[in-house]
């Protein structure tokens, strides 16, 4: 616990800032996974129920109000919202994968710059050793 709090010392607070929105990113990036995983369910659930419209009378009415009234028509329209669905949430986790890659090599710059810097800085005697 000791090794993980030395962590917060090694970081200007803005950095710390950055690391807490990538959190928060990170959580919501697993939030649109979770979702992504159980969208899939419900519709295949769906596709093995061809009676779906007539036994649900309320989603048959707002299906229709949507202009969908089979079966086949309201499965295409949800793997169609289930297409869209992963296609954004893919953008998402990209745009994730970048910010962390970015924050990454930005602080594994600074740092190797910083260790080089004192390195060299160090007496002529160190480096005999």
């Amino acid at each position: 616990m000791k090794l993980f709090f030395r962590i917060f010392s090694i970081f200007t607070p803005r950095e710390l800032r950055h690391c807490a929105f990538l959190v928060v990113v990170m959580i919501f990036g697993a939030v649109l996974e979770a979702v992504g995983i159980g969208a899939i369910l419900p519709l295949i659930s769906l596709m093995g129920q061809p009676d779906f419209l007539d036994r649900h009378a309320e989603i048959a009415a707002y299906a229709a109000k949507l202009g969908v009234t089979t079966h086949t028509g309201l499965i295409m329209g949800l793997a169609g919202i289930l297409i869209v669905l992963y296609i954004l949430k893919n953008i998402y986790l990209a745009w994730q994968l970048r910010l962390q890659i970015d924050f990454s090599l930005s602080n594994q710059i600074h740092f190797s710059k910083e260790l080089m810097a004192n390195y060299l800085a160090k007496p002529y005697l160190f480096h005999l050793n």
